[in-house]
């Protein structure tokens, strides 16, 4: 729905016209921590024997989101916040300091994020840049 919306926005687009495609997508771009609810789940899953290939995939949401909004390639997508951050996509949601006193990490704001993803570390706010395929070819036959 998503492709398909940005699509149907940009049909007119210019060579030179930039298309910014961005918000709190609930798709988690960081696969090193994850929420209690999101652990559950694997753990649920995987002791089915009908979903037992799907627990891996709850783990790597942020590859489909990308290839369903660049069309499976077919226009570039570059992720502006995680370009900006050395590639590494920034925490958005459940963040987290270090105590400096014993060193534990303790949650930044708890007001916010629900009492399960305290902690939880996850990249789930975006900012996308995409070039159509339509601007990159006209781009490149006129230089």
């Amino acid at each position: 729905m998503a492709r398909q919306f940005m699509v149907e926005m940009t049909e007119n687009v210019g060579k030179n016209d930039m298309i910014i495609f961005c918000g709190d997508l609930n798709c988690n771009a960081n696969t090193e921590t994850k929420s209690q609810a999101v652990i559950e789940l694997k753990e649920t899953v995987s002791k089915s024997p009908e979903f037992a290939g799907m627990a891996d995939e709850i783990d790597n949401e942020y590859e489909p989101l990308c290839s369903i909004l660049s069309g499976n390639g077919e226009d570039q997508l570059i992720d502006c916040c995680k370009t900006g951050n050395n590639g590494v996509s920034p925490i958005t949601y459940g963040d987290t300091i270090e105590d400096p006193d014993d060193g534990s990490l303790k949650p930044r704001e708890t007001v916010l994020t629900d009492p399960e993803d305290l902690l939880s570390m996850q990249s789930l706010d975006y900012i996308f840049w995409i070039k159509r395929r339509s601007q990159l070819e006209e781009a490149l036959m006129t230089s």
